[in-house]
């Protein structure tokens, strides 16, 4: 055992020990980014739950926290992996909407389980109480907080599909042997449409065997390619575990080894090496010769890892089809790094496969909507829709199938979400039997006002007339402009008749920040995203109606308004008052609009229920 590995073995190892004794598990965050010391994989693999962290607040260019915990616990089986979700220091400004770009860009990382981050006992009733300068507030005095379940209900439904069957990996990146061992970007550009692991020598010599080509790891994903680090030292047991794995059929991009990063057993270590070498890389230079075969296997230097992958033959496991600016995934060498988020974000993706089924998640992480053709490496199954926001599943209606591959259109909003999920076998030609996916909508009436808005407390008006939408932070009365809570609008309308009522859809327009939907005394759902939509038709009656919905803002407005007054004079307590100044902006609040009711033209029959197999 190298001394830097005493750390995973002996700290990390000895504390689990430690606490099992006492019924106890142990919970880390294993991080390698900051020049960590030691095998940031192997340290992980010394505990029993395998966690990253992501602030809320950044860009999460760059960020490998999340791909440093999945690729952990990929390698070493485990299912679950953890995040230390949304901390940041924009505290009381974060709305549900607003979490979900980076909620789904750490699905898309491999995160399957979130600890929110953070939730404060409150100890008594001012509110919002006490605060802090990080993290996000999941407690009871959040205005949002009631409301919000319907975001946790979003995150329980994706973490059950994201721990079902095993993710589909093609690329592994070995995190070589120096000290400090750091994560980071790929060197070698990862293509769109694949997905990657870092790997250590330790799961590739005692967790991995090649069959048909492919570098599968025990209870783990398999890799059609292996990257070494861009450097030349290996230590003999590496430089052996590749030599096994290339002879038994594994392709391997990286640089001819020339000597050991260990003194032990100098010089002979290093002979070793180059004998090894001698053997698997011939006399492959990365120039002239780019590629040697020996036994089943092959190596290449010089070579893109996207011309490897085509010489495999391995399609990606998504192409985005007729919209190529969404399949963003390449800034220079940053590789899948440059995934983002935001008005230069696109499409992300993850995948996963059973038996008996697979599961893709799709977001789109641009700021407007993406109308696209995912071209998915799956066929020979009917392809359904689970959309985890409101727990609905539905058949494709519109897809072709080609050269085992399945062609899905798609239309997602700004920060929407959606699972393809493939369980009933279907003929290899069958297909969609509608050219789209999005229904024509018929307009069955438009709510314009006037509307009844009941507030309550902070000195706004108990009821009050809008005569049309608007946004309260532009309100002439100072009371509404400044309110932080829950307004309730309400307005009569009529429908003569409710054609097809399975099928009818409210749409709010936009939100400020998230809305309850009650249509003649029933529970609708809640609205806490794009694209602001719920289906009420089985609510409706013909004649007169009435539609109520409960709208929550954040505590921005009321804390930049009561920043400017005296302490005796505001309408709401923040342990740490500095967090917000008068001179900050306002924020967007209420409902916007414009509020319609329409008919979407049926596609194919829906169904309900969200019951994935494992």
């Amino acid at each position: 055992m190298r001394p830097s590995h005493s750390i995973a073995y002996d700290y990390v190892g000895g504390l689990r020990e430690v606490a099992h004794e006492h019924g106890l598990t142990l919970w880390l965050e294993n991080y390698g980014h900051w020049g960590f010391p030691s095998d940031f994989l192997l340290y992980g693999s010394m505990s029993d739950q395998i966690g990253g962290e992501f602030w809320e607040s950044s860009n999460p260019v760059g960020n490998t926290e999340m791909r440093a915990a999945s690729s952990a616990a990929r390698i070493y089986g485990r299912t679950d992996v953890y995040a230390e979700a949304h901390t940041s220091n924009r505290t009381f400004r974060q709305s549900p909407a607003a979490l979900k770009r980076h909620t789904d860009w750490a699905f898309a990382t491999g995160i399957n389980h979130f600890i929110l981050h953070v939730f404060i006992h409150q100890p008594d009733e001012r509110k919002p109480g006490t605060a802090q300068w990080f993290g996000t507030a999941f407690n009871r005095h959040n205005t949002w907080f009631e409301p919000g379940k319907a975001y946790i209900d979003y995150l329980r439904r994706c973490s059950v599909l994201l721990k079902t069957g095993r993710p589909v990996v093609d690329v592994a990146y070995h995190i070589g042997e120096n000290n400090p061992i750091m994560t980071g970007p790929p060197t070698d550009k990862l293509p769109f449409g694949y997905d990657f692991d870092y790997i250590n020598t330790d799961a590739l010599m005692h967790r991995a065997q090649v069959v048909d080509g492919r570098i599968v790891l025990e209870n783990g994903p398999s890799y059609a390619v292996l990257v070494l680090a861009p450097d030349t030292i290996m230590t003999p047991e590496t430089a052996a575990t590749i030599q096994r794995l290339v002879h038994d059929g594994a392709t391997v991009i990286g640089r001819k080894p020339k000597a050991s990063p260990s003194l032990a057993g100098f010089p002979e270590c290093d002979e070793k090496v180059r004998a090894i070498a001698e053997e698997v890389w011939g006399d492959m230079d990365g120039r002239e010769i780019k590629r040697h075969t020996y036994g089943k296997g092959t190596v290449h230097h010089g070579t893109l890892l996207k011309d490897v992958l085509d010489d495999l033959k391995l399609e990606p496991v998504l192409r985005v089809e007729d919209s190529p600016h969404l399949a963003w995934s390449v800034a220079g060498t940053s590789g899948p790094y440059a995934r983002s988020i935001g008005k230069a974000g696109g499409i992300l993706f993850t995948h996963r496969a059973a038996a008996d089924h697979e599961v893709y998640f799709l977001t789109n992480t641009n700021e407007g909507s993406a109308t696209f053709t995912a071209s998915l490496r799956t066929a020979g199954r009917q392809p359904e829709f689970w959309n985890a926001a409101t727990g609905e599943i539905r058949p494709a209606a519109a897809f072709t199938q080609e050269d085992g591959r399945t062609r899905v259109p798609l239309t997602l909003a700004p920060s929407e979400s959606i699972f393809i999920v493939f369980t009933k076998p279907i003929a290899a030609d069958a297909s969609g039997t509608a050219s789209t996916n999005a229904p024509a909508r018929e307009a069955l009436a438009t709510l314009d006002g006037p509307w009844t808005v009941r507030f309550d407390g902070q000195g706004a008006p108990a009821e009050t007339t809008f005569a049309t939408l608007i946004d309260w932070s532009e309100h002439p009365d100072e009371t509404i402009r400044h309110f932080s809570g829950t307004a309730v609008y309400r307005i009569r309308f009529d429908l003569a008749e409710i054609p097809d009522r399975e099928n009818i859809v409210l749409s709010l327009g936009d939100v400020g920040d998230i809305a309850r939907v009650v249509v003649n005394g029933m529970e609708a759902g809640t609205a806490w995203s794009e694209p602001w939509e719920l289906p009420i038709g089985r609510h409706l009656k013909a004649g007169a109606n009435t539609l109520e919905i409960h709208v929550t803002n954040t505590w921005n407005n009321r804390l930049v308004a009561d920043a400017a007054l005296p302490a005796a004079q505001r309408q709401s307590y923040i342990s740490e008052s500095n967090l917000f100044a008068a001179k900050d902006p306002l924020r967007q609040s209420g409902l916007i609009g414009p509020v319609t009711i329409g008919r979407n033209q049926p596609l194919v029959e829906k169904r309900s229920g969200f019951r994935p197999r494992r």
